[in-house]
């Protein structure tokens, strides 16, 4: 592979799985993780590793991921993906106020904050400058109402659900730059649990360039059997612009 798609692949693939990964049956079904560690694989390579801490109350919740390169791509160039979010629990669903995250690629690095004032966000850092701000597929983030931000839906994706609340799907996500929509349906039974597929559009926030390389991306999810009747997110693998993805829960 070459060494270009190695110092990145890392947190493109995260980046892919914050982005193409919702499910959203309400809370009172769900048991957030209070932790959960995958292996994040390329072509069946490891690239990285991911690990998601959770916490929830009667009316709130907070969660943060970290991701760091691993194995060959870490000794190229070390990456990094940290995001964290705080939030609401308001009639059974989880309603983000304040986002975070932080990218290091080696050889970039971002930051990006975003606060909420009635499900509408505002972008506080991490905005486009100088000509980019100007483009005119940029997104207004007032506009975004009742969006999700990346890590309240990777929080979703990865807890356990019933069986009858699993791969329910019809979310709006926005990053702070981009938009987008997720569909997940057509559960399949599989031995010990089941398989969701679905697929992420690129809706708004792109350049034609960016558009050009693809609009849909295919992904499924496989649950296995967990504690107390509920499936637990044991595999995930999606469609991105260097190839197939896995995160593999460990």
């Amino acid at each position: 592979m070459p060494r270009r798609r190695l110092q990145d692949v890392s947190v493109a693939l995260v980046a892919a799985t914050l982005a193409a990964f919702v499910p959203a049956p309400p809370v009172a079904a769900l048991q957030l993780p209070a932790e959960a560690r995958f292996s994040v694989e390329f072509r069946g390579i490891r690239v990285g590793e991911l690990v998601l801490r959770s916490r929830q109350s009667a009316t709130g919740y907070a969660a943060a991921a970290r991701l760091d390169s691993a194995g060959l791509a870490a000794l190229i160039r070390p990456a990094r993906f940290e995001a964290e979010v705080q939030g609401r629990i308001r009639a059974g669903r989880l309603h983000p106020e304040r986002y975070r995250e932080d990218v290091d690629t080696g050889r970039r690095a971002s930051h990006t904050e975003l606060a909420y004032t009635g499900g509408v966000p505002d972008l506080r850092a991490g905005g486009p400058e100088g000509d980019d701000a100007a483009a005119p597929w940029r997104l207004d983030p007032a506009a975004q109402a009742g969006t999700v931000d990346p890590m309240t839906a990777l929080l979703l994706l990865l807890a356990d659900v019933p069986p009858a609340a699993a791969c329910r799907l019809d979310i709006a996500l926005f990053d702070g730059r981009r938009r987008g929509r997720i569909a997940l349906g057509d559960p399949l039974p599989a031995e010990g649990g089941l398989v969701c597929s679905g697929r992420y559009a690129r809706v708004a926030g792109y350049s034609d360039e960016e558009l050009a390389e693809g609009r849909l991306f295919a992904f499924r999810i496989v649950y296995r059997a967990g504690r107390d009747g509920l499936l637990r997110a044991a595999e995930i693998e999606a469609d991105s612009l260097h190839g197939r993805a896995r995160l593999v829960r460990r």
